[in-house]
Formats: structure tokens, sequence, C-alpha cells
């Protein structure tokens, strides 16, 4: 088994470059050059890794198009060691600006809670930051534009003060989007929790099982479901969306953001895919020890399964899937391995 990498970093760029065009030149008054040395795009997210590493790539582009671009980063409690991170990104971007966005001097009670639940505790301590955005944003001078992360999306009020124009950064892909835009406006009798494995129609993505949505957004009477609709209520108000993704991957989701058929009866917003953001190539002809190893397998002899970098699995449905897989190692032969970071309980 050999491993392969897609080339398809070289469609960034012109990606990138349109959307610069577009949406972040000057051509009133002044030459492209002195408008954009004098005004900074600002890049709004928060320490995790498949939304901090994806904005970094996106400002990297940006740079090399000769653009200041500044990535603000929300650091909140939960997220470990931010200010290393930091310094390592700044060491390997040295053309794009990071700041650390400190958290609220006095966190609100429900991220004083220690009982308090990790989704709602999380947008409250990024919502947090809004006061130290807004008070970077006005210390930097004139900013071109902010693009806030979907999890950041309460940015928004800050640019609202500044007169700054706000876009939203989609880090997943365009049919997860298209989905989240429309829920907000559709009129349901009963909760998704409720509606089992029935279908749910969402403009230009194939119908999924109600009970295949997020958790979050099961119960409606939860306050993770009102809380993550107060994110989504916000998306409407971007004055034009990024999604990492590429047209030609999902080109029916992609086509009715585009054309507003995800929210039919509203004003249609730029749409760009900006895809896919993924970090360069380095010149080595070592291999880590996993690539080895893989190249050492049988052709289709592996399944891979990622969590996500800040997601857990209950244990109790690892056991699960081991038990599904074990059935499957015993007809197949193919051995089973796992490698888990060990939690509480997930």
């Amino acid at each position: 088994m050999t491993t392969t990498k897609m080339r398809l970093a070289y469609y960034t760029p012109r990606s990138i470059a349109r959307l610069s065009h577009s949406e972040f030149t000057t051509h009133k008054h002044t030459t492209t050059r002195e408008a954009n040395m004098q005004s900074t795009i600002v890049l709004y997210t928060w320490m995790v890794r498949g939304h901090l590493h994806p904005m970094t790539q996106l400002a990297h582009h940006l740079a090399g198009l000769g653009l200041p671009v500044t990535v603000a980063v929300a650091d909140v409690p939960s997220t470990g060691n931010s200010a290393e991170t930091i310094a390592r990104l700044a060491a390997s971007y040295p053309s794009v600006s990071f700041h650390l966005l400190p958290p609220a001097a006095t966190r609100s009670a429900v991220t004083a809670d220690p009982d308090a639940d990790p989704f709602i505790a999380l947008i409250a301590d990024i919502r947090g930051t809004n006061a130290a955005l807004l008070a970077f944003l006005s210390s930097i001078g004139p900013v071109k534009a902010l693009v806030a992360d979907f999890f950041c999306a309460y940015g928004f009020d800050a640019a609202a003060k500044l007169g700054v124009p706000a876009y939203l950064f989609f880090a997943s892909g365009a049919s997860v989007l298209a989905a989240y835009l429309h829920i907000p406006i559709m009129r349901t009798a009963v909760s998704f929790g409720d509606m089992g494995h029935n279908l749910l129609q969402f403009p230009g993505v194939h119908p999924i099982p109600a009970s295949d949505l997020p958790e979050v957004l099961l119960d409606r009477d939860n306050n993770q479901y009102k809380t993550f609709l107060g994110l989504l209520e916000q998306l409407p108000r971007a004055k034009g969306i990024l999604s990492n993704t590429f047209d030609w991957l999902e080109p029916s989701a992609v086509k009715a953001i585009k054309d507003g058929t995800v929210r039919p009866g509203e004003s249609v917003r730029p749409f760009f895919s900006v895809g896919p953001l993924v970090g360069e190539e380095r010149e080595s002809n070592a291999k880590h020890e996993c690539l080895r190893w893989l190249d050492s397998q049988p052709a289709r002899s592996i399944v891979f399964l990622c969590f996500g970098s800040a997601s857990s699995v209950p244990a109790e449905q690892l056991k699960e899937i081991a038990v599904a897989r074990g059935a499957g190692e015993e007809r197949s032969r193919v051995p089973l391995g796992r490698a888990c970071a060990r939690g509480t309980g997930r």
C-alpha cells in the first residue's frame, strides 16, 4: 500500500486572488498598493486546530497577494497553552501578524460554573473576547475587513460598532453551510431528535436523516440548541461568506448558496470557495512512522476514523465500533488497531 497526495493546493491561491480583487481591494481615489498599505484585513478565529490552521492558511495566501493580514485569536480557558501555539505559527508564517485576544476579565455566570455545559460555556467564552476584539480593531488603524470564524460570529458586533465590513469564514464545506443557513427558517412541528430517520430536505444537499444532525440541534428546548441557533442567526449579517471547499466538489450546495435558494426572499450575499486550505508541503525524505506502517499494509485493508482534534467519543461508543469492526475482522482476517487518548469515560 503506497500513500499518495492529491495536489489540489494550486487551486487555493486562484480562488483567493478572485476574492481579494472583488472584496478586499480598493479601486477608488488611491492605488491598490497605497490602500493596502494603509489598512489591514483581520481574521478572527479561536484556538482549535480545525479552525485556527485553515484560517492561518487563508491569511498566508492573502499576505502572499501583498495584503496586510492579522490573525486575531480568541484565548479561551479550555484551549490549553495558546501563547505557545501562536508563537510557533508566527515563526512559521512571518508574513502574517498574530494577536492573542485575552479572555474577559470577569467570566459570566455560565462560564464560571464548573458544571456548565462545555459547548455553551465555550461560545460564551469566545463571545467574552468581543471587548478585546473591539479594542484591538480600534488600535491598529484602518481595518479593511473582519473575517470571523463561524464560532466567532458574535464578533460581527465589534465590526458593526466600527463600521468595518464583516465576512464569515466557514471551516467546513458548502453542504454543511447550506444546511446551517437553512435551519433557522425551517418550520417543523417537533424537534429534529423526535423525527427519527425521517429525511430532511436542505437546498443543494442530499436528504439527511434528522437523527444524523449534530447533537446540539436535536432538541429545540435544550439550551445547547438555543446557543447554536444563536450562532446560525448571525450568518445573514455577513457581507460575504468564505468556505473551505471548492466548487466542483460540492456544486449543488455551492449553487444553492450563491443563488439564494437556502434563504429564499433574502438578498444574496457573495460566496467564495477558498479551499482546500491545506498546509504547505515540506521538503523532506523522512516519513512519520505511521506513514511507514501504512505503506507496509495490504491495499484496501485500512479504515481510518477521525473524530477531530477537539472531539471526544464516549467509551461505550468506541466499544461498539470495535465490536462491529471485530465482527468484520473475523470474516476478513484483517487486524483491528485503535489509537485513542484517554479521558474521563471518553
